[in-house]
């Protein structure tokens, strides 16, 4: 970004989006998490192409708007259309709604620092919603009790089959990684930086590194445990999911998944839904509360557990219905 000078406006000078986005990134972005860090500099890279240059007190209404045409017409990726032309697929309304809210908690940082007098974001992306700019319906993907015993099964015969001590170890592992997602709900991130050391007394001990900061011990069911018992240590690694090989820890397993899915003839899922497939199944075969299934996957509040479960409810019903047409 380059540097512009900033100039006299009444007492206190002009500051542009370029000295607020440096001071920003500098004082707040370190106390982010990693993730969370990438995300904003992914998003104040695509703010900067609009409002390099511009003076904070010019970021209104009218230039947000812009903003969200700008970013509507450039795209994320090139995709091929229906006659085989590449073409850039638009960015979705989630994507833009993120960057605007990076804008916002900049603005947030800016009216504390008297750069700013007011934050213009939370009013238009309440005006722009009513439009169109809201974000996507939630995920309601899990895996039923057969589309589970499918996958497992094939995770198996895999290993079993195949000559390559290399993909005995991984399908085996890939095996391993569902069975504990599912009974666990650990976010991706949990499991797969998971050590030995963090399982005690039959629970998953998780006092740092989680989304929201909140430490907390999630119960291991006893197929979790059997599976954790038999797994061989690896001597170079404290991980629990470990490449056996080269001792490095898996950071994702999800392109595995996905191949087996695939070859299941079972419908696409995401690593996320496994986690929320645990949650399905603490609510409906183990009768957890609510409250029980939100402290177990460590969610920021009730609400946000209720609002990603309520899909179940229509399940439900649906399901009464044709109970009842019988």
């Amino acid at each position: 970004m380059r540097e512009i000078e900033a100039v006299s406006f009444g007492e206190k000078p002009r500051r542009t989006f370029d000295d607020g986005a440096l001071r920003f990134i500098e004082e707040h972005l370190p106390t982010l998490k990693p993730a969370s860090r990438t995300r904003y500099l992914i998003s104040i890279e695509a703010l900067t192409d609009c409002f390099e240059g511009k003076f904070i007190d010019e970021i209104t209404p009218a230039l947000l708007s812009d903003f969200q045409t700008a970013r509507q017409k450039a795209g994320r990726r090139i995709h091929k259309d229906m006659l085989g032309k590449r073409r850039p697929k638009p960015l979705s309304p989630a994507t833009i709604r993120r960057d605007l809210a990076c804008l916002s908690s900049m603005f947030t940082f800016w009216v504390e620092w008297e750069w700013a007098t007011a934050n213009p974001v939370p009013g238009f992306m309440r005006a722009r919603k009513r439009r169109g700019l809201r974000e996507g319906n939630p995920r309601t993907r899990w895996l039923r009790p057969e589309e589970e015993k499918a996958v497992l099964a094939y995770c198996l015969s895999k290993a079993a089959k195949t000559r390559s001590q290399r993909m005995k170890d991984y399908y085996t592992d890939l095996h391993d990684a569902i069975v504990l997602a599912i009974d666990t709900g650990l976010r991706s991130e949990e499991q797969f930086s998971l050590t030995r050391a963090q399982i005690r007394h039959n629970r998953v001990v998780l006092s740092e590194g989680t989304k929201n900061s909140k430490p907390r011990e999630v119960p291991i069911l006893e197929r979790s445990r059997a599976m954790l018992e038999r797994r061989p240590i690896v001597l170079k690694s404290p991980y629990v999911f470990t490449n056996r090989r080269t001792g490095k820890r898996y950071a994702t397993m999800l392109k595995g998944l996905k191949s087996v899915l695939k070859a299941c003839g079972i419908p696409e899922a995401d690593w996320h839904d496994l986690r929320r497939t645990c949650g399905c199944r603490l609510l409906q075969a183990y009768g957890k509360s609510i409250e029980e299934v939100s402290l177990w996957l460590g969610h920021s509040s009730i609400e946000v557990t209720q609002k990603s479960y309520a899909f179940l409810e229509v399940d439900h019903l649906e399901r009464g219905l044709s109970v009842a047409s019988l």
